[in-house]
């Protein structure tokens, strides 16, 4: 089946709308929400999980856990899990990953496209930055739009 998938890599949640020939719906990414946080867990193994399953984590290990790191794109010191530096770039990467997996094992196919929204004041460096999230994500390049945009498009098409 042919379908687009649009992904916001917020600050605090990731959302994901799947649209096909007939209709456009949010895709369930929490355990209980069509969101889920924007947070990530450095296993001991050196994998990272992602969403709620990060969040549950937290309690035990927090050292080992990132919140709201997209605001720190740009700035040069990494990120610091489980005392290991780690590239703001990557773990937008690891989100944006874990849900194309997710959706592309639901609908059966990886999307034929994918739009990726960003905040509406990100100069060009943040946003050249955030241009390499998909190529670290391994996923085709989407098209990039500012999040007031893809607000606008979804209001104006219902």
């Amino acid at each position: 089946m042919s379908y687009s998938l649009g992904v916001d890599l917020g600050t605090t949640f990731v959302a994901a709308a799947v649209a096909n020939a007939s209709r456009v719906e949010m895709f369930t990414l929490g355990d209980r929400s069509v969101v889920t946080p924007a947070v990530v867990y450095l296993r001991e193994d050196g994998t990272v999980v992602t969403g709620d399953a990060a969040g549950r984590r937290a309690v035990s290990n927090p050292d080992r856990v990132g919140r709201e790191f997209k605001r720190r794109l740009g700035d040069p010191t990494p990120v610091m899990l489980g005392g290991a530096p780690h590239a703001v770039t990557a773990l937008l990467a690891n989100l944006l990953s874990d849900v194309v997996a997710r959706v592309s094992a639901t609908q059966g196919a990886a999307p034929d496209s994918m739009v990726l929204t960003h905040p509406a004041n990100w100069g060009p460096f943040r946003r050249e930055l955030f241009d390499e999230v998909p190529q670290l994500a391994g996923v085709a390049m989407p098209k990039m739009v500012t999040e007031p945009e893809a607000a606008a498009a979804h209001y104006a098409a219902s």
